[in-house]
């Protein structure tokens, strides 16, 4: 609910890109796909639920990342 425009999209965690790759389904074909850039590799990535997107770093020190919708209006 976070992200209507990307309701059924998957999300894949790149290694070597240190990217989360957005698949855009048109049925069952990927039609397009988005390249998020992220700060270090990408072990995997989960929908948390309230809708935000959680990534994890592959690193000594790794992170987790969140990933969340902004209101520019709020305070």
């Amino acid at each position: 609910d976070m992200f209507p425009d990307w309701k059924n999209n998957a999300f894949i965690g790149g290694l070597t890109s240190q990217e989360i790759v957005r698949l855009i389904f048109e049925g069952t074909n990927v039609k397009e796909e988005d390249r998020l850039p992220m700060p270090g590799r990408i072990r995997d990535v989960k929908m948390a639920p309230d809708g935000s997107i959680y990534a994890l770093t592959d690193a000594n020190d790794g992170k987790v990342l969140r990933i969340s919708a902004t209101n520019e209006n709020s305070q």
